[in-house]
């Protein structure tokens, strides 16, 4: 293999997996994995030559839907840059702002089987739940802090674990001490608790709330102003131009196109 070959070894490979060609680690792993690819097909065209040339065929088209799309990318995806005074301006020219649904933040464990006796017990008394719950388990991603605490981040009703969102929103808005009863988790094996800490209400959303949507809506419509703009380009170039006829005469389910 010649260094151009590697390259575009490393090139492809972008396609499965993160590259590290600056880690020679990696790269030797990625060059034992090559040589054996290439040992294996060779080998594979000496056992079953029917089956390798039907092969042949599709890597053909497959390496071709991959070339197309790396030369999409490079022409509309990676020029594609926006500034954040063009979000905001989307932001400002909004007919109408979204609204961010109630969300609720809880203080939620994982209480394994053989404490649910001593929860319960604790319950029913009205003491001792405080330290049973300093040993229990969480669900990190949950959380809003940093190292994560088991009080969860603000919540959507159905981004409450358990299945347990209409009883967390059911709570009384005061009720910041009152812990849940217990529901199981993983076959009995687990179970989980929680108590309200904070409502947060309905609200039209702020720009930081709806950056994300803004980014992707403004996104959405460079890369469709681009592909006109690239198509365009290719059409004077190669002096392409559409057949209507043939056009009008296509089944209206694209996906029916390959075989027409």
């Amino acid at each position: 293999m010649t260094a151009s070959d590697f390259v575009q070894e490393i090139e492809y490979q972008k396609g499965f997996m993160p590259v590290q060609p600056e880690d020679a680690v990696w790269l030797e792993w990625l060059i034992g994995i090559t040589l054996l690819n290439d040992a294996l097909m060779h080998y594979f065209a000496e056992i079953n030559p029917e089956a390798y040339a039907d092969l042949s065929v599709e890597r053909v088209f497959w390496m071709m839907s991959i070339a197309s799309d790396k030369l999409f990318a490079d022409e509309v995806y990676d020029g594609i840059r926006i500034p954040q005074d063009l979000l905001h301006d989307e932001f400002d020219n909004l007919i109408e702002i979204p609204l961010i649904p109630e969300k609720r933040s809880v203080q939620c464990v994982q209480i394994q089987s053989a404490d649910v006796a001593t929860y319960e017990t604790a319950l029913s008394e009205g003491n001792g739940i405080d330290s049973i719950i300093e040993g229990c388990g969480f669900w990190k991603l949950l959380s809003k802090d940093s190292p994560p605490s088991n009080i969860t981040r603000p919540l959507l009703m159905e981004e409450i674990p358990g299945f347990r969102g209409e009883e967390v929103f059911a709570m009384l808005p005061g009720d910041t001490v009152t812990w849940s009863s217990l529901s199981s988790l993983f076959e009995d094996y687990e179970y989980m608790a929680f108590r309200l800490v904070g409502i947060f209400p309905s609200h039209e959303a702020t720009f930081e709330e709806i950056e994300e949507y803004l980014h992707q809506i403004v996104r959405a419509r460079l890369e469709e102003e681009r592909t006109s703009v690239w198509l365009e380009e290719l059409g004077e170039k190669y002096s392409l131009s559409i057949n209507e006829d043939i056009l009008s005469s296509l089944p209206s389910d694209p996906a029916l196109w390959l075989t027409y």
